[in-house]
């Protein structure tokens, strides 16, 4: 009996269009595809994302015709590319080419099955042991080796990490959040960390996270800024404002003295300087990934949750942030860098005169599970010359709660005397 084995070139091809259209590789390995064309596109795509280069077609089909011996070429790569010019269903496509890629892998060691035991029938349990590891290894999604750890190499690795941090004599793990306290209280901000900044309107929080900012670019670092809810000018007026200790209002307007307008042209050459990368374009969580994976960040910031779109939207918004969360936390874990992710929290804690609790998170309770650490600004009114900083969950260390001075004028945070 002759099987035909498992395959939809139709969705290979779609897969493609969308990763070129999405300027992504595709998310599985050129082995899982069935037609030599589209296997050498997707290791073309897979070397020039790993040279740090983009998914440019000329670069695809040269690479394709250098793969295929001439045997493809800019045509065939121009069609594929023409076939689907949106990402809107790249997940959906990526995951019919690996349930077929499975399937074909089924079938072969069923075939094989068939003949080892036609050939060698004194051996069953050897086949038969063989073919289990087999099916149980494929059941495992395509986990590779370097998803496991035994006790010996976690410890080892472990030992590194704390020899490393002994003779640094440091306080700071990851990036500086730039507060003493809060750096002192969580160690900073490691890689793939899930950090929710969450306030009600005009407590603070996108002044905190530009302050943030500002502190891991100083050490050479390069930061992401997602800006759903200002424009990137309104954004780095208030960098501006902060590093010149200049009002805010004075620098919009133009009236400065001839020393603030120093120490404005002062702070913004300083600024130039850093590694600071605005997008304030509306995105999906599949747009973050992908400008993410391109630009390659130390650390990203999304100003605020509530305004990604949803990849795709239904009636239900809880199920829909629900799925941006967690594509938030998938995409910090692929790329292994932390992420500071502002949210809006709901009127309940104003209408009850209290702090915020992670209840209040607005949406889905998903961001408060996703979440590593979750840290609040509060305060009794918006005139409050000081902030409280809450953090009401640290999944590495304890909750606290301090004050900081709140200076809107100058768009920035400052200690208080505390004691060590």
């Amino acid at each position: 009996m002759r099987l035909t084995p498992p395959t939809s070139y139709e969705a290979e091809e779609s897969l493609l269009g969308a990763c070129i259209a999405a300027q992504l590789p595709p998310p599985c390995d050129p082995g899982d595809f069935t037609c030599e064309l589209h296997q050498s596109i997707a290791k073309a795509m897979h070397e020039l994302d790993a040279k740090g280069l983009g998914q440019d077609l000329v670069l695809i089909s040269k690479r394709v015709e250098e793969l295929s011996g001439k045997a493809y070429g800019s045509k065939e790569c121009a069609h594929v590319a023409t076939t689907i010019t949106n990402d809107s269903n790249l997940e959906t496509y990526a995951r019919v080419v690996t349930q077929y890629s499975r399937a074909r892998q089924m079938q072969r060691g069923a075939v094989n099955l068939i003949s080892q035991l036609s050939e060698n029938f004194g051996a069953i349990d050897e086949i038969m042991d063989r073919y289990v590891a087999d099916v149980l290894t494929l059941s495992d999604g395509g986990m590779g080796a370097e998803s496991e750890c035994t006790a010996k190499q976690g410890m080892i690795q472990l030992m590194r990490q704390l020899e490393a941090r002994y003779e640094s004599k440091s306080q700071l793990i990851g990036l500086p959040y730039g507060l003493r306290k809060l750096d002192m209280l969580t160690c900073g901000m490691e890689p793939q960390e899930y950090v929710v900044l969450a306030a009600r309107p005009s407590m603070g929080k996108t002044l905190a996270a530009l302050q943030i900012t500002r502190h891991v670019a100083d050490r050479g670092k390069r930061v992401l800024w997602f800006s759903l809810d200002m424009s990137k000018e309104g954004l780095f007026q208030r960098l501006v404002a902060s590093g010149a200790k200049v009002n805010l209002q004075q620098i919009r307007n133009g009236q400065m003295s001839g020393q603030e307008y120093a120490r404005v042209s002062i702070a913004a050459t300083k600024l130039a300087e850093l590694d600071i990368v605005v997008c304030d374009t509306p995105c999906t969580e599949l747009d973050i990934l992908r400008k993410t994976r391109k630009v390659k960040p130390d650390l990203v910031v999304v100003d605020f949750l509530q305004k990604i779109k949803p990849l795709r939207r239904s009636s239900n918004r809880v199920a829909d942030y629900t799925e941006v969360s967690a594509s938030m936390k998938n995409t910090l874990k692929e790329l292994d860098i932390p992420g500071l992710v502002l949210c809006q929290l709901s009127r309940d804690n104003e209408k009850e005169s209290r702090r915020p609790k992670l209840s209040d998170l607005r949406e889905t309770g998903a961001i408060e599970q996703d979440a590593d650490t979750v840290i609040f600004l509060h305060a009794k009114n918006k005139t409050d010359p000081t902030r409280e900083i809450i953090i009401d969950k640290q999944r590495q260390g304890e909750c606290a709660l301090f004050e900081v001075a709140f200076v809107g004028e100058y768009q920035r945070f400052e200690e208080l005397a505390y004691e060590n």
